[in-house]
């Protein structure tokens, strides 16, 4: 049964969990384990503490789709707090830099049932939606591989600048495995920042680099001019 939740408690903490421990049934149903439910609940913390606007930091393959889509359940049992009306999935959008229709097919598969297809969004979606006159309301954006949205005038610097002017609280959760760019700007502009740690059979770089797999192509540290030739 659906949580109900005092309207006051809405009103001072904008969101109120009604997974207080990870509940079991969210691995079957919705594919979502333990260590991204974690990363869930404390991006969902920085929501209810004001900061709207999240980094979500995790390595290749470690769960960052599981953990927005935990975000994402999380998001559609909230209620807006001007409006007191239940978020539903056309507030919802997944957007990415990249043109890749196989990624593409892979995000409204994953994200089925959260958010519409017309709301996941790659370059060439966003193309044409950016040639509109005006854009649908949003109430949370999921910005992959964020670090493809870097650049001032692309696909998804257009699409932030026309939205997130239009609505009065909207949500984003960025994510990327590498977010340098974007962690260095993220005090200046108030940003919140979630690392995802690995589950417990995770296999990354770091486990490649400590079994020998990795090597050096130029000690950087002692031969920079090799670094330089082998770059240019």
């Amino acid at each position: 049964k659906p949580l109900v939740i005092p309207y006051s408690c809405l009103k001072r903490y904008g969101f109120q969990y009604w997974e207080p421990t990870y509940p079991r049934y969210l691995s079957p149903w919705l594919n979502v384990h333990e260590n991204q439910y974690l990363a869930g609940r404390d991006i969902i913390e920085h929501y209810q503490s004001g900061i709207k606007d999240v980094i979500l930091v995790a390595q290749m393959q470690s769960g960052k789709t599981g953990t927005a889509r935990y975000v994402t359940h999380a998001m559609l049992h909230c209620t807006d707090i001007d409006q007191e009306r239940q978020i539903n999935g056309h507030d919802m959008y997944f957007i990415c830099g990249m043109n890749d229709n196989d990624l593409r097919s892979q995000a409204i598969r994953e994200f089925a049932g959260l958010i519409p297809e017309k709301n996941i969004l790659f370059s060439k979606q966003l193309q044409a939606i950016n040639k509109l006159d005006s854009l649908p309301s949003a109430y949370f954006i999921i910005i992959d591989e964020s670090h493809y949205a870097g650049n001032t005038g692309s696909q998804v610097d257009k699409f932030m600048k026309r939205v997130q002017p239009k609505c009065a609280h909207i949500y984003t959760l960025s994510v990327s495995a590498t977010p340098m760019a974007e962690l260095a700007s993220s005090t200046k502009y108030g940003k919140g920042c979630v690392v995802l740690r690995p589950g417990p059979h995770y296999y990354g770089i770091k486990d490649i680099f400590a079994t020998g797999q990795i090597l050096q192509s130029v000690d950087v540290t002692n031969n920079q001019q090799a670094f330089c030739d082998l770059v240019a």
